[in-house]
């Protein structure tokens, strides 16, 4: 028999294919809960609850401090309408676009405060210790709210969950963790994405573009920061806080990734394509090889030329 495939074996539809053709009143909403008998696994992270829901009462209010569901973990994003989160000593509005990250227990309310249009949101309620460590990276990074386009596949994954959910797929706790999982994993890319690349100073971009145009060369630092126009040690410091490396760091990044592309693609020496990398001999290069890969740089050709692939992902 041919099984089914499950929209979590797709990429996640579209957000306008839930709102095309609909109106506020005929969206298919609803909340569901996840209680799975089966504990014989501790899962990393998993569903506790989703739902699609439209607020227009002032007695809609959540208290973190009074909520029985402990190590609870809530992203909730609107789509139309304002709601309200206090949290700590800060107020902020909800606008069309925004999600806020909480957890359970933390000090914060988050609440429906009136007006002519109807609060609508989705959201979705995680636990595990995965979970944990993602809300706490993010929020270091980015506070309790994040403005996310409604096509981003951030939002379509949420919105996979709840379709599936509403088909009745969601029936073991490892799909479930599995869907959960995903939706995590877009959650810190969306987080990391959007918070490094758009505030890299100008100047860094331009050592970066630098280190990339001649990478042959044996450059220096002082070659490297005299490009951004910025003293070497005042160079290094902004450096390391935007791009999380030192620049030497990131330059031998740049030329191991570069060096497995010609090891697979050419037939180039590996003294050759030391070289063409910026190393002065294949003994030197082949010793950062293997410490940044694990493996010496003919073993890796040897190892991996049979496999059909372009390139290799690094860090």
């Amino acid at each position: 028999m041919k099984r089914a495939t499950s929209d979590f074996e797709k990429d996640p539809p579209s957000i306008q294919s839930y709102y095309e053709g609909t109106t506020l009143s005929n969206r298919k909403r609803g909340s569901y809960g996840f209680r799975f008998q089966d504990r014989s696994y501790k899962y990393l992270v998993n569903l506790w609850n989703i739902g699609w829901e439209l607020q227009s009462s002032t007695d809609y209010c959540w208290d973190g401090n009074e909520r029985d569901e402990i190590g609870k973990l809530i992203f909730q994003y609107t789509l139309s309408g304002t709601g309200k989160l206090e949290i700590e000593d800060q107020s902020y509005t909800l606008q069309k676009g925004q999600a806020f990250i909480v957890s359970i227990p933390s000090n914060h309310r988050y609440y429906f405060s009136g007006g002519s249009e109807p609060w609508e949101y989705i959201f979705l309620t995680l636990y595990g210790l995965e979970a944990e460590k993602a809300w706490s990276y993010i929020t270091k990074r980015t506070g309790p709210i994040l403005d996310i386009p409604p096509d981003s596949p951030l939002i379509n994954s949420i919105f996979n969950i709840y379709k599936e959910t509403r088909k009745e797929n969601v029936k073991d706790a490892y799909y479930a963790s599995a869907l959960s999982y995903r939706f995590l994993m877009e959650l810190i890319r969306f987080t990391k994405n959007n918070t490094n690349q758009d505030v890299i100073p100008t100047n860094i971009k331009k050592a970066i573009t630098f280190m990339e145009d001649y990478l042959d060369r044996d450059l220096t630092l002082e070659d490297i920061s005299e490009e951004s126009n910025l003293s070497r040690y005042y160079f290094s410091k902004i450096f390391k806080e935007q791009v999380k490396v030192t620049p030497m760091q990131y330059l031998t990044q740049l030329r191991i990734k570069k060096s497995t592309y010609l090891l697979l693609q050419t037939n180039k020496t590996i003294n050759e394509i030391a070289i063409e990398v910026g190393f002065k001999n294949g003994n030197y290069f082949n010793k950062v090889f293997k410490k940044s890969l694990g493996v010496s740089a003919g073993e890796f050709r040897k190892d991996n030329g049979h496999n059909f692939m372009d390139y290799i992902v690094t860090e």
